[in-house]
């Protein structure tokens, strides 16, 4: 099919930028409008409507994931605004109540899965639970009260006094009392369950108490102290009968009401479950589990008790009847939380890593993962389509339910979810055939994806641990960077199969193309960036760079690789290097030294700029802006709140910069100046820019969402600004016109000017001349013609044009359509 190439607008680029009209408009939630919510560490089960409520002590997530207990699917998103800590159930009134640090008690509707009030507490509320014979609801507030809720009204009827840090509370419905384990106090606080009003306070068997439950069989409470102890308490008496000692910190507790037994998790390596006997309150065995068990729970479908494995990432298996290991359940990351659902008998475990809910049926299989929320790592963007793309990791073991969101780029629309490898980490988009490659970090493949029908094509083996992506139009090339096997996979564009596997050097990190001269660049973190030639499928050179390469950019005007190094050679470090390599010859130029840790890197073609973003220093963070002319640093910008990506926006000569806790601040590429901030998801930590809308995309790592912030200047728009510097010498300005794939540049401009064409990513794909240039081998897409040399430069003074000439770039947008 023939192509029809339209110029669909024309935009004369700012030396000065606009006044500020960023502005966030829309959140787009990945994979599904249900995720958001990463690290689980709270589940309660509703029983009145057959629903188990996901939450999370995770800063800036603000929502609680409803998932229906007969379909195991989510069927809600409920805004809870504020850092949770604690969640319990109503099931007389279908009432759910989470504790935030507002202080406050959000109360949540379970028919309608709505807020449907807000109840001033103590403050810092840290624990609920629910009183189901006087239908009341208790909150521990760590200021050392406890404040007593009606369940009907949602009122607050009682405060009474607790002890130090109060911070776990539990009911005993056979002496209708309450028990507030106070964290401090080594204390616990019992309160009459009728008359709101406390009766006495024990000894809670050792230091930092920290889990409670109830023997209902014997009227007994047992507290779990950090200290290695499990005290004993009366329900009749209200005093302490013994304290057990165990084999190490104590975690959680729970109690097998079919063989009157109590289980206790020990937090620290492989530590066993102990089992005690609920008559003679002495140990009956030590149950090896997996490393670090967290929360316990009992089903009595199967008569066995769970035991969640944090750093093993899987469940133990207890039987109830033999003390024996009955199963080992395999879970997601780190599986902190568990509850029971007593009508489908199945176990939910939050696993606070992998944001994922792995559930377990009665014959100790994992049916089902249900996924909270997705690390969105990497975007990229089809220039041909206009969609954006976002790898979302965050992947349960049961089910690999990692995903490729696919955004269209004029509505912010998901009209896809791929399904992909496990744990991927790049994207990269290949104009040439239309195709989207994707790095599957553990599951050491590729996945291959059609850009118009969105569908997979092929899956690629790779090496071990591929991380980075770059792609050569030239020669229709992915190139895949395998830092666990310390080699870099060829990918031939049109067969996706493999053409070469080259030796790159130790661990891989970052690749990136000169369109200059077709070749790759692999920066090594071991040391060393190595050159592959693009044609021909080896490594040509290898260029000495600093210590720890882990990022790089092309210099497409210059023909110059920067190179990103984490801290120099230096001992100790005294901070990152940036190193210089001349694209031509292969060979050192110069080296730059920038802040503490450098992590990422942006180029801006139109003021002839490279940006360094660099973290972990004291606050501020900040980012380095070196003058491609001179190699030099021109400016240091301040990132507050931890800096974790940058982006360039070449529509407005912006930088955009991302920090931990969710501002993005915009920079003018020409003044260097601060322009505003916005506000985007939590942990923003990877940009794409759409040039056809002039929006920027956020990938929110820890928020699950995709933030898009988008300027006031719209595309299609023809702007002149009085900047002579933007004026051709003759006085005109320049135009460029596009018919049948020939780009025609008027005879008028500069004879001796070099012109070249960028894409959206600021990377040379054609030197242009005064008069018509075939481009129809390019792909339909945005493209932006450069004028980068006002002055002519002589030879060998590559580099120095700002020096020289003193002037900026003239530079336009063109639109190539099919």
């Amino acid at each position: 099919m023939s192509r029809k190439c339209l110029v669909s607008a024309v935009v004369i680029m700012l030396a000065v930028s606009f006044a500020s009209g960023q502005w966030l408009e829309a959140t787009i939630r990945v994979p599904d409008s249900l995720c958001g919510l990463m690290r689980p560490n709270h589940l309660v089960y509703n029983a009145a409507n057959n629903t188990i409520y996901v939450g999370t002590d995770e800063p800036g997530v603000d929502c609680v994931i409803a998932i229906n207990g007969t379909s195991n699917r989510k069927v809600a998103r409920i805004p809870v605004i504020g850092r949770m800590s604690a969640m319990c159930c109503n099931s007389e009134n279908n009432k759910v109540y989470c504790a935030v640090q507002g202080p406050t008690v959000t109360v949540i509707d379970g028919q309608t899965n709505e807020v449907v009030g807000t109840i001033a507490v103590g403050m810092y509320p840290a624990a609920l639970c629910y009183n189901t014979q006087a239908n009341k609801v208790y909150c521990a507030n760590q200021e050392g009260t406890v404040t007593i809720i009606e369940g009907a009204t949602d009122s607050v009827i009682a405060t009474v006094s607790a002890g130090s840090v109060p911070s776990v509370i539990c009911h005993n419905p056979v002496g209708n009392k309450v028990y507030c384990a106070n964290y401090n106090g080594q204390t616990v606080t019992i309160i009459d369950g009728a008359g709101d009003s406390v009766i006495a306070s024990v000894w809670a068997g050792g230091m930092d108490p920290r889990a409670l439950c109830c023997n209902t069989r014997e009227n007994k409470m047992y507290c779990a102290c950090y200290s290695g102890a499990v005290a004993v308490i009366d329900g009749a008496g209200d005093s302490v009968i013994t304290a057990i000692t165990t084999a190490n910190a104590c975690w959680d507790l729970c109690f097998n009401s079919t063989n009157n037994k109590v289980y206790s998790s020990h937090y620290f390596g492989a530590g066993p479950v102990t089992v005690i006997d609920g008559v003679g309150d002495s140990i009956i065995v030590e149950v090896p589990a997996g490393v670090v068990p967290t929360g316990v729970c009992y089903s009595p479908a199967s008569n066995c008790v769970y035991c969640a494995n944090a750093l093993s990432d899987d469940i133990t298996v207890i039987d109830g009847v033999t003390n024996s290991v009955a199963a080992t359940v395999r879970a997601g990351a780190y599986p902190h939380v568990l509850c029971y659902n007593p009508l489908s008998e199945l176990v939910y475990c939050a696993n606070s890593y992998g944001s994922a809910v792995t559930i377990v049926d009665s014959q100790n299989r994992a049916i089902r993962s249900v996924m909270l929320g997705s690390h969105p790592w990497a975007l990229c963007y089809n220039s041909t389509h206009n969609k954006v793309y976002s790898a979302n990791g965050g992947v349960s073991v049961v089910t690999y339910d990692s995903t490729v969101t696919v955004i269209d780029g004029a509505t912010n629309r998901v009209i896809a979810n791929v399904t992909v490898g496990h744990n991927p980490k790049a994207l990269c988009h290949n104009p040439t055939s239309d195709k989207i490659y994707c790095a599957n970090c553990q599951s050491d493949n590729v996945t291959v994806i059609d850009g118009v029908s969105d569908s997979v094509l092929a899956v690629v083996p790779t090496g071990r641990h591929p991380c980075a992506l770059c792609c050569n139009p030239t020669d229709n090339k992915v190139y895949c960077a395998n830092e666990g096997s310390d080699d870099v996979t060829v990918i031939d564009g049109v067969t996706d199969s493999v053409i070469a596997t080259l030796s790159s050097g130790i661990e891989p990190l970052a690749l990136c193309y000169n369109s200059t001269d077709n070749k790759v660049y692999c920066a090594n973190h071991g040391g060393g960036v190595a050159v592959v030639c693009g044609s021909g499928d080896s490594v040509i050179a290898s260029v000495r760079a600093g210590r720890g390469p882990r990022v790089l950019c092309h210099d497409s005007i210059d023909n110059k690789i920067y190179c990103v190094n984490s801290s120099s050679h230096a001992s100790p470090p005294t901070g990152g290097t940036v190193t210089v390599i001349d694209g031509a010859t292969d060979s050192l130029m110069s080296t730059i030294r920038v802040g503490m840790c450098p992590e990422d890197v942006c180029y801006n073609p139109v003021s002839g700029k490279v940006y360094v973003g660099n973290s972990f220093q004291s606050e501020p963070d900040e980012a380095n802006v070196i003058d491609c002319a001179t190699d030099r640093i021109a400016a240091t910008w301040p990132i507050w709140g931890g800096f974790e990506a940058l982006c360039y926006n070449a529509v407005n000569n912006k930088v955009y910069c991302s920090s931990h806790h969710g501002v993005v601040t915009v920079f003018d590429g020409a003044t260097n100046r601060l322009v505003t901030t916005v506000m985007a998801g939590h942990k923003p930590s990877a940009f794409v820019w759409n040039p056809v809308q002039n929006r920027m995309y956020v990938a929110n790592e820890y928020g699950s969402s995709i933030s898009v912030i988008r300027d006031s200047v719209p595309p299609g728009t023809e702007v002149e600004m009085p900047n002579d510097e933007l004026r051709m010498t003759n006085g005109r300005q320049l135009s460029a016109t596009i018919v049948r794939g020939v780009l025609r540049l008027p005879e008028s401009a500069i004879r001796h000017s070099t012109f070249a064409l960028l894409n959206s990513v600021g990377r040379k794909v054609a030197d242009l001349q005064p008069g018509e240039n075939d481009i129809r081998y390019l792909s339909p897409g945005v493209y932006f013609v450069v004028s980068p040399h006002p002055n002519p430069l002589p030879q060998g003074e590559r580099g120095r044009r700002s020096a020289v000439s003193g002037r900026r770039s003239a530079v336009h947008k063109v639109v190539i359509q099919r």
